[in-house]
């Protein structure tokens, strides 16, 4: 299921967020959010992904692929299962440095690795003070 959330004044989008996580429970907070935030920042598009359909429709992870190619920011949810780290992970360490921020939460370590906003980078190497 994908769970796309536009609501603009024009057709252009001007910025994109994705969502990808187990499932769609993730869609009405979204929805609404997006609501709250359209006065301040029209042109927004949110697409939600969820990884428990690919198994299910070919098609759904094409759509998860093209989606990640186009967007500005990449947020990754509840993502453990093996299968769906492995099809996931090439795609985002593509566009780690080239998207605004890729932000991995509550998912399997090496998807987590792949957070990057700004000069938070978990994949650069710890500092002494942090690796305390």
């Amino acid at each position: 299921m994908r769970d796309s959330f536009d609501h603009n004044v024009s057709d252009r989008i001007n910025y994109r967020i994705v969502i990808v996580t187990l499932d769609s429970h993730n869609a009405r907070p979204c929805e609404r959010a997006l609501l709250n935030m359209l006065p301040d920042f029209n042109g927004l598009q949110i697409d939600i992904f969820a990884a428990a359909e690919w198994d299910e429709d070919p098609g759904a992870f094409a759509a998860v692929r093209e989606a990640i190619a186009q967007a500005d920011i990449i947020v990754i949810n509840l993502l453990f299962l093996e299968h769906h780290v492995k099809r996931l992970l090439p795609e985002i360490q593509l566009r780690r440095n080239s998207c605004d921020a890729i932000v991995g939460m509550i998912s399997d370590a090496e998807l987590v690795k792949q957070t990057k906003m700004g000069a938070l980078d978990m994949l650069s190497p710890q500092s002494n003070v942090m690796s305390l």
